[in-house]
């Protein structure tokens, strides 16, 4: 099914209010206030036309069973009004090693709390829509990269309610300034790539940016009436990866130090932190050395290069250069090659993805030419 034209809120407002309401409505992202604000607009809507016992019903797929929303949604109205389903928890916040499904080996079913019956009656439904019912579809921040996500899409008029990297950072220099507490440089350097994370081109790393509000009150609690937030303060709070982790694992990778990455990749899933974050930092770090790395080699400036790599202080550039100065460039690209290569396998395999990075970190060490010293 190919993929629906790019929509608006605009058309979405312009479409109600001339009275059409589509069968499907896919609304997904992190900006959860834009999400609920077009699910009222749709609820507000029906509400005007219908009996108001009957026009707006939720399942929330967290408390209900599937199978008394299919059976809803496929009852046939008694009455002539649209009526509308709210179809909330599709997504499944955690996940195991064997929580992917699939249907007729085409549509991944990642983190959805289907069965795989259950899953091919929602496929049905989406091409065989009932045409007295409204479904809005909500599954909150997701990949669009996955199958399933993108089936829904096609069949749905579909908006996505992510925000862009200027916003991101607006909403955390404002937050930020409202805390009333003053932030280090590093530490506000390290909150600022964690949280409101950098838009690429086609790449787009968010970082943690939704937990940004709850982890703000974390480490307000935290910090009780010391108002100074130091590098030491974010590290110990917050539940983010820590650059401090990452350096380890990094650190373990350009020395090939088996035990010790196997070590810290464990470290950082017994904290219960998702893959996704600690790909996204895998990554981000690594390009980040390849920058360092490539400028030390053609003698740049230091300024030069933190602004290539998009580092804020010289001691974050110090520490960049410690570990840039243990590899090639080839070196690096390599190793962003084979995390893109697990990412890809994380999408499209019926593995664990866990499994999947531990196999690509086992093939960086792998011996390889030895790396050049910095000049």
């Amino acid at each position: 099914m190919a993929a629906k034209e790019t929509r608006s809120l605009k058309d979405l407002q312009q479409s109600l209010a001339s009275g059409k309401t589509d069968p499907i409505y896919f609304f997904h992202g992190e900006q959860e206030s834009g999400i609920a604000s077009a699910v009222r607009s749709i609820r507000d809507h029906l509400l005007k036309t219908g009996d108001p016992s009957t026009a707006w019903r939720t399942y929330d797929l967290t408390e209900n069973p599937f199978g008394d929303f299919i059976s809803d949604v496929l009852t046939v109205s008694f009455f002539s009004e649209k009526r509308g389903v709210l179809l909330q928890g599709l997504l499944k916040k955690g996940r195991g090693a064997d929580d992917e499904d699939e249907a007729d080996d085409a549509i991944g079913a990642k983190n959805v709390r289907l069965e795989e019956k259950e899953l091919l009656a929602f496929l049905k439904y989406l091409h065989e829509p009932s045409p007295d019912v409204v479904l809005v579809i909500v599954p909150g921040k997701i990949d669009m990269r996955q199958k399933l996500w993108k089936e829904i899409a096609a069949a749905a008029f579909t908006l996505s309610f992510n925000l862009a990297e200027g916003d991101r950072k607006a909403i955390f220099d404002e937050k930020l300034k409202l805390s009333g507490l003053t932030f280090a440089p590093d530490a506000r350097a390290w909150m600022e790539e964690r949280f409101v994370g950098k838009d690429t081109g086609k790449e787009r790393v968010v970082g943690n940016f939704p937990f940004f509000d709850s982890e703000m009150n974390k480490l307000a609690l935290y910090m009780g009436e010391n108002t100074r937030v130091t590098m030491t303060d974010v590290e110990e709070c917050m539940s983010a990866p820590s650059q401090d982790n990452i350096f380890k694992l990094t650190d373990a990778l350009a020395t090939r130090n088996m035990e010790g990455a196997l070590n810290a990749l464990l470290s950082l899933k017994m904290q219960g932190i998702h893959y996704l974050p600690v790909m996204g930092m895998l990554a981000s770090h690594f390009r980040k050395l390849l920058v360092v790395r490539s400028g030390r080699d053609q003698r740049l400036r230091d300024d030069e290069i933190m602004a290539r790599a998009g580092v804020k202080s010289p001691w974050h550039l110090n520490k960049l250069t410690d570990q840039a100065r243990k590899m090639t460039a080839d070196q690096f690209k390599k190793i962003i090659f084979r995390l893109a290569r697990a990412d890809h396998l994380m999408k499209s395999a019926s593995l664990n993805e866990w499994h999947i990075l531990e196999q690509e970190l086992v093939g960086i060490i792998t011996p390889q030419s030895k790396a050049l010293s910095l000049r």
